[in-house]
């Protein structure tokens, strides 16, 4: 009956290491991207979380008091107990979504995200979030911000990036919680989802199949850590 148990035990580590694995493929393939013309950016958040880390290593000391699976945050708002994940999508369906930093973004952290991988003169449509204000300044941007709980404004809105959110977090909720370490590669894996939404099975699986079949030899190791 032990044996049993430590062998149902391995599989489920065979198969959680598996699907990082593949996750880390998906992420190479994916990258960052790039997105130009009429753009939305916005940002969401997710508790952080620090699952299964405490079984991996006995060394490792919970920064907070232990939450609850589904709890809440001990402090109202956004604070530092949260990540947040910035998003800008064009009109192409070019996607740009990653996990920028702790608490409220900055236009550093997003700085940091989308220098290079957003055309200088592009359009970039915001909620009133000030930190978007420096950024499209400095990035040469054009800046069109919907000011109150407007979402639209003629041509410019911002519910293709809402929309993706909404879906990001019922998404992410089947897995009944993802630890923060590896919350970059669902967002991957995520945004591979939604890059091929229209495509047929056949040529998901192709694209799925070909990136994880390389060799990614630290996964496991990284993992682990």
């Amino acid at each position: 009956m032990v044996s049993l148990f430590v062998n149902v035990q391995n599989q489920h580590s065979t198969a959680f290491y598996w699907r990082q694995k593949i996750l880390d493929a998906i992420k190479q393939f994916v990258r960052r991207g790039d997105v130009d013309g009429l753009v939305e950016a916005g940002e969401t958040f997710f508790l952080e979380s620090f699952k299964r880390q405490h079984k991996k290593n006995k060394q490792f000391k919970m920064p907070r008091k232990v939450h609850k699976r589904g709890g809440q945050a001990r402090t109202r708002g956004i604070s530092k107990e949260y990540v947040c994940v910035s998003t800008a999508i064009d009109r192409k369906g070019n996607i740009i979504v990653e996990m920028t930093n702790k608490g409220r973004v900055s236009s550093d952290n997003l700085k940091r995200l989308y220098k290079h991988h957003s055309e200088e003169e592009s359009i970039v449509c915001t909620d009133s979030h000030r930190s978007y204000d420096r950024l499209t300044k400095d990035l040469k941007l054009t800046h069109v911000k919907l000011k109150g709980s407007k979402i639209k404004e003629g041509i410019y809105h911002i519910q293709r990036v809402n929309s993706f959110y909404s879906k990001l977090k019922k998404w992410i909720g089947r897995f009944n919680g993802v630890s923060t370490k590896h919350v970059s590669n669902y967002l991957g894996w995520f945004k591979w989802l939604e890059i091929f939404k229209e495509e047929k099975e056949k040529v998901k699986m192709r694209y799925l199949f070909l990136p994880s079949n390389q060799h990614y030899t630290n996964t496991i190791q990284r993992l682990k850590i």
